[in-house]
């Protein structure tokens, strides 16, 4: 709670007395205790120089008594003074150089307390001591035969040190009661002081509150009362000051909101009346728009379902085209002939792509998709994907790399349909805007939880590239980057929509980032549940322990993959990335390897092919070719005779493992022969 919270505890009137009390008693308190405690002390002295001018003449008096020993003399002395002094002198005594009584005013007690223990010698002057409610003062008696030395060091010559003609001290007992009375009066008398300026605070401070915080706290009754709604309350009385000014202010108020409450009242009237209108005309558009409503979802409903049954009507031909010009371009055709063929199948399949992605998207529009949960292998699906994909990769000469990190489960359960819907759309459209580089997917693990994983998916391309202020609609139906892209790429722009809303539903999310002729980098977030039971057959990837391999690839993005995912089954990673590297490694080295895996495009274009694939195999167990490019298959008869097998790129994971834990030489493949030219 704060100090603000505290103040508001406390009343006006509170506030007013406190303030108005506090200084007084505090000044008047600090002034009672000066004045006292310096009458203490002005007491206190007035009693010692009182003694002292006692003390002082009867030490002289003494000295003769002592010098003579006539001690009755110096008796009679010393119990006349003390009688004489009664009120003041209680007791006195003399004692010689041996700290021994000598004379006593009268029969005490006890006169020990008497007695100085100090040595005699450093008693040099008047002495004091306090005893209970009691002084003592204490003095030498000297000889007036003494002599006097005075320091050289000292300029003040009453500073003399006596060398001799101490007969002894005389001790004096003072009275402090009549002090101690004088001390008592003047602290009762301040403190009647005190009381007396208290009393006259509080009549005036009690007057100021009657004046001042009464006529608040009436004003403080009225504002309530008005914040209630009584506007017809006003502050009455005759007020001084700036209470008057606020008593005015007050009433000018009040006035003010009953006018302002009667004008708004008016106003609610008029604007209730209004509404009452309004309400009535919102009921009748409200039947309007429900039966418009109705008559809107109905042919929303019969679109989607003349939508549905129009694309499985359109497939079923589709199909019977495509399928019969793939047979087509079996049969002896002229180049011209199967030009048009190979044409009539492209554009069959692009309009059944889009058929396909229409209905997906009818489906998501009205909220009919159902995803399957079923187990299936991931790096399966994401091979078969890719796969299909691979071609178009080849066409362009595009390096496409599959990287999946090893920790990544492979049994997991989901729709492995709809994963492979989302590859194939964010793969596709960047092998499509890529005419050079790269097409690079890569799936990290982010998240895992006992029944559950969350993968991280990331498309990145070297290909155009998107405008940040065209990038928001990607993920709009119907919606591409520039209207140009439709024409010079084709597609609908129902690809990524339909993959954002799968993977939403899936409940992962999609983003995209991208700088223009650079390339883009699409990511989406992928939860999968883990599987059950065990889908993939596990790689017994110890065998390959120890193994050296051979690594002939010059792209670096191919090489960093394979090489980190050998080095994953502890193999012996030698990596070579030119002919050059590779024609030394050949000529300046015996070491035999385990296995080669070779894949090079400038490789396939050397007229040294053969002769460099002989060499190879002959430092090598096991020699492996992966096909990357089209210039490679077009040398597929020459290649696989100097090599042990051929895969084609980009090479899964299952398949490289299996391909290494079981090698065998595979049969050569014939290529198909030339088809022959009918004339027309």
């Amino acid at each position: 709670m704060n100090s603000a919270d505290n103040m508001t505890k406390y009343s006006l009137r509170a506030w007013v007395l406190v303030l108005a009390l506090a200084p007084t008693i505090l000044v008047g308190i600090l002034l009672g205790s000066y004045f006292t405690i310096n009458r203490f002390y002005e007491l206190e002295q007035s009693l010692i120089e009182r003694g002292s001018n006692i003390i002082e003449p009867l030490a002289i008096a003494a000295e003769i008594g002592l010098e003579t020993k006539n001690f009755e003399t110096t008796k009679r002395l010393i119990t006349s003074v003390q009688l004489n002094k009664s009120n003041l002198v209680q007791f006195i005594a003399i004692f010689d150089t041996n700290n021994r009584v000598v004379v006593t005013s009268h029969h005490y007690k006890s006169h020990e307390f008497m007695r100085y223990n100090q040595p005699i010698d450093s008693l040099n002057g008047i002495e004091i001591e306090q005893f209970g409610d009691s002084l003592i003062l204490r003095s030498p008696i000297l000889s007036s035969q003494r002599e006097l030395i005075v320091s050289p060091f000292d300029n003040n010559a009453n500073a003399a040190q006596v060398n001799s003609g101490k007969l002894g001290y005389i001790a004096v007992l003072l009275n402090k009661e009549n002090a101690l009375l004088e001390q008592h009066r003047a602290a009762v008398a301040a403190f009647i002081m005190v009381l007396i300026g208290v009393q006259l605070n509080l009549l005036f401070t009690f007057r100021l509150v009657k004046n001042v915080t009464q006529p608040i706290t009436d004003m403080v009754r009225v504002v309530a009362k008005i914040r209630e709604g009584k506007l017809d309350t006003r502050v009455d009385g005759n007020l001084i000051g700036e209470l008057d000014l606020l008593k005015r202010g007050i009433n000018a108020m009040a006035s003010s909101l009953s006018d302002y409450h009667e004008e708004m009242q008016q106003n609610i009237d008029q604007a209730t009346s209004d509404l009452r209108e309004t309400l009535e005309q919102i009921e009748i558009q409200n039947v309007e728009l429900d039966l418009a409503k109705k008559r809107a979802l109905e042919a929303s409903r019969i679109k989607s379902e003349f939508l549905a049954n129009m694309s499985h009507e359109l497939r079923t031909p589709l199909n019977g085209v495509i399928g019969f010009a793939k047979q087509l371009l079996k049969t002896p055709l002229h180049t011209s002939q199967q030009d048009y063929i190979k044409t009539i199948e492209k554009s069959a399949s692009n309009l059944l792509n889009i058929i396909n992605d229409i209905l997906d998207f009818s489906k998501l529009e009205a909220g009919k998709m159902v995803l399957e949960n079923m187990p299936f292998a991931l790096r399966e699906v994401v091979d078969d994907t890719v796969s299909m994909l691979a071609n178009s990769a080849k066409e362009k000469e595009l390096e496409l790399v599959v990287d999946i990190e090893p920790a990544i489960n492979d049994n997991v359960s989901g729709d492995a349909l709809r994963v492979g819907q989302v590859l194939t759309n964010l793969v596709g459209n960047a092998i499509k805007f890529t005419d050079e580089g790269s097409v690079h997917l890569k799936m990290r693990l982010t998240g895992t939880e006992p029944d559950k994983i969350i993968i991280r998916c990331e498309v990145t391309d070297t290909g155009i590239g998107i405008d940040k202020h065209h990038q928001h609609q990607l993920f709009q139906a119907f919606g591409q980057a520039d209207s140009s892209i439709s024409r010079r790429f084709g597609g609908t722009g129902l690809g990524l929509i339909i993959t954002k809303r799968v993977i939403n539903q899936m409940g992962g999310q999609i983003g995209c980032n991208s700088t223009p002729d650079k390339g883009s980098t699409f990511w989406f977030t992928l939860p999968l549940k883990l599987s059950q039971y065990p889908i993939s057959q596990p790689l017994d990837t110890g065998k390959l322990k120890q193994k050296s391999v051979l690594l002939f690839e010059p792209r670096k993005l191919s090489r960093h993959v394979h090489q980190g995912l050998l080095q994953h089954w502890q193999m012996l990673v030698t990596p070579i990335t030119t002919l050059q590297q590779l024609d030394e490694l050949m000529n300046n080295t015996k070491q035999r390897f385990d296995y080669a895996i070779i894949s090079c495009n400038e490789l396939a274009k050397s007229p040294l092919l053969l002769d460099t694939l002989t060499r190879i195999r002959h430092i090598s167990d096991y020699s492996l070719y992966v096909c990357n490019s089209n210039n490679s298959a077009t040398n597929i008869d020459v290649i696989q005779s100097a090599v042990d097998k051929i895969v084609h790129a980009p090479i899964g994971e299952r398949e490289l493992a299996n391909t290494l834990i079981h090698p065998y030489r595979a049969p050569p493949e014939s290529q198909p022969k030339p088809l022959q030219v009918v004339p027309a």
